[in-house]
């Protein structure tokens, strides 16, 4: 196998699950907008994570799902399935162990009817794969809550 070297994408510090940023108590952000990204799930009793720089954030061992979304943090507001599994899996119904981190593209949901939202969605969906690929590499396993 030929190597392959991740996209080096500048994601959020990692913030607590319960402190997210929620979109709907915002009221000056109209509903449809919303901007193409990727996120990262992971679980951490005592809220540290090793100080690396933020383009391998996703290599933490602590990571427990990769995902994507159109909209992310309406994904990340609403019922989330990943959610739901962590809380099941990690015995935290209220994830007070939860963290999430966030990458935004520059494409929002307003260029997706457009070629250069089409590009930008494969090129996100690319970056999420190539995500989960170096994260495998680096651990020989997939994170627990990403499915496969």
């Amino acid at each position: 196998m030929t190597t392959f070297e991740a996209p080096k994408l500048p994601f959020s510090e990692w913030q607590p699950w319960r402190s997210r940023y929620r979109p709907s108590q915002d009221f000056d952000v109209p509903l449809d907008f919303g901007v193409l990204g990727l996120y990262l799930l992971a679980m951490s009793e005592s809220g540290a994570f090793p100080a690396e720089p933020d383009t391998v954030r996703h290599l933490q061992p602590q990571v427990v799902y990769i995902g994507m979304s159109t909209h992310v943090e309406r994904r990340l507001e609403r019922n989330h399935a990943g959610v739901a599994r962590y809380r099941k899996h990690f015995e935290d119904p209220k994830c007070k162990n939860l963290w999430v981190s966030i990458w935004h593209s520059d494409t929002t949901n307003w260029d997706l009817g457009k070629p250069a939202g089409v590009v930008g969605c494969a090129t996100i969906a690319l970056y999420e794969r190539a995500l989960l690929l170096a994260y495998a590499l680096k651990h020989l396993r997939l994170p627990v809550l990403n499915r496969r």
